[in-house]
């Protein structure tokens, strides 16, 4: 992979549980890499989802390989957060990786 196509710095995100004020459990999301990346154009898209319209963005991340990605997990790119709509795929011998996501209304870091 060459590196002068990693032109986007993106975040991974691991969900983590963490305890809050009352002892109960609360899902929050730990900063565990921070790298550059390709971005792909994305494809838009729409499906209704309980009878309202959800819109979703899709967005193809190419990085270096990174043992450490799993489907779990999410990318912030821009202030946005898109989730891996499938397990990360591994290219090349495992030098690179392609991360497939989707942004969806809602979601905050």
């Amino acid at each position: 992979m060459r590196a002068g196509r990693l032109q986007d710095r993106i975040a991974l995100q691991a969900p983590v549980e963490t305890t809050n004020d009352q002892g109960g459990l609360v899902e929050t999301w730990l900063t565990y890499a921070e790298l550059w990346a390709a971005r792909r154009a994305p494809t838009g898209g729409e499906r209704t989802v309980a009878g309202g319209a959800d819109a979703r963005l899709s967005q193809v991340f190419e990085i270096r390989y990174d043992d450490r990605v799993r489907s779990t997990h999410r990318v912030v790119c821009d202030g946005r957060i898109y989730v891996l709509t499938e397990p990360p795929r591994e290219t090349k011998r495992r030098v690179e990786m392609v991360l497939y996501t989707a942004e969806f209304e809602g979601l905050t870091t």
